[in-house]
C-alpha cells in the first residue's frame, strides 16, 4: 500500500452522528464474536424478522421515517448526553454505549406507542411481534450481561432497563 493511501485512510471523517451507530455496532460484533448462546439467539431474532406478521408491520412502518438528523439528535438527548457537545475520546466506552443503548430502546418505546394500535391489528401481528420482542429481549440479556448476571436471574441490561 502506497504511504498517500495509508495517510489518506487514517484522516477519513466520520460524523459524530454516526459514531453511536459504529459504536453499537462494535459492541454487536463483540456479543455475536464471544458468544455462541448469543449468537443463535441472533439468528433466531432474524428469522423471526421474516415472519409475516413482522413483515405486514415492516411494510407498514416502513412508510413513516422519521428525519434522520433529528432522530439521532433525540437519540442523543434521550440517552442524557448533550447534542451540542461531542463526548471526548474519554467518555467512549461501554458506559457511554449502554446509555445510548438504553435511550434507543426508550426512543423505540415512544415510537412505538405512537404506532402500536395500527402495528397491532391482527392476532398474527400481534403473536409475531411478541415473539420478535421476546427474542430481542433473550439476546440483550445473553449477549450484553455477565455470566454471573445470567445465572442468578438479575440482569442489569434488558429492554425494559430503559424505563429507569
Amino acid at each position: 500500500m502506497d504511504k498517500s493511501k495509508h495517510e489518506k485512510d487514517k484522516s477519513r471523517y466520520y460524523p459524530p452522528e454516526i459514531m453511536p451507530f459504529a459504536l453499537c455496532s462494535a459492541c454487536l460484533d463483540v456479543v455475536l464474536e464471544q458468544s455462541e448462546k448469543a449468537r443463535e439467539i441472533y439468528e433466531e431474532v432474524v428469522d423471526n424478522l421474516s415472519l409475516p406478521g413482522c413483515q405486514e408491520t415492516m411494510d407498514q412502518v416502513g412508510e413513516w421515517k422519521p428525519d434522520s438528523a433529528n432522530f439521532l439528535k433525540e437519540l442523543v438527548k434521550i440517552s442524557g448526553y448533550d447534542v451540542n457537545k461531542p463526548p471526548s475520546r474519554e467518555a467512549f466506552g461501554i458506559p457511554y454505549v449502554r446509555g445510548l443503548m438504553k435511550g434507543g430502546l426508550s426512543l423505540f418505546k415512544g415510537y412505538a406507542h405512537k404506532l402500536t394500535p395500527k402495528i397491532l391489528r391482527g392476532k398474527r401481528r400481534k403473536r409475531d411481534l411478541i415473539l420478535l420482542i421476546y427474542k430481542i429481549d433473550e439476546f440483550i440479556k445473553v449477549g450484553f450481561n455477565s455470566e454471573k448476571d445470567q445465572l442468578t436471574g438479575k440482569y442489569k441490561i434488558t429492554i425494559a432497563s430503559s424505563r429507569r
